[in-house]
């Protein structure tokens, strides 16, 4: 692994020969240890993570992202619903393993901002690849899912929560 550039919250990193495959399905399993639900709901998820050479045919059903953590962080959530913008709702699952964050998101009606590895599940076990990719770094600090606030960002809402 190779850092190839760095923003303020992103880092550029190169990996050579990586079975993408291979991660995107131990991902997955880690998901289903934490969701028991998921292969009752997705059946095919079973079969995906124990053929090792079967692929993900759709990518409607659910997304995976991940991040990198700005800190020291283990934890996970197991299945949580979260509720945004009129009245619409997000189901999704996350694992915080440092030095990495992964969401996995049922369902998803809108892009994400983190790095999404889905398409990673639609190849082969054995096949490498080299490749060159953008990932956040994410700061966390709430228990909330999906709250990446800096402890700047939360003291100025608790301030402005305050004034009301």
């Amino acid at each position: 692994m190779k850092i190839t550039w760095r923003e303020k919250n992103t880092v550029g990193i190169k990996l050579e020969n990586v079975y993408i495959s291979r991660i995107a399905k131990q991902i997955l399993s880690m998901f289903c240890s934490t969701y028991s639900g998921f292969t009752k709901k997705y059946p095919y998820v079973k079969n995906l993570i124990l053929n090792k050479d079967e692929t993900l045919k759709t990518f409607s059903d659910f997304r995976i992202t991940m991040f990198l953590l700005k800190e020291y962080k283990i934890s996970y959530t197991g299945l949580t619903a979260l509720a945004y913008g009129n009245g619409q709702t997000k189901i999704l699952a996350e694992i915080d393993a440092y030095p990495f964050g992964f969401v996995l998101e049922l369902e998803p009606k809108e892009v994400s901002t983190d790095l999404d590895i889905t398409s990673f599940l639609n190849h082969k076990y054995n096949e490498q690849f080299d490749l060159e990719l953008g990932i956040n770094i994410r700061e966390r600090n709430i228990m909330f899912p999906l709250d990446f606030r800096t402890k700047e960002e939360i003291m100025e809402t608790m301030e402005d929560n305050q004034k009301f």
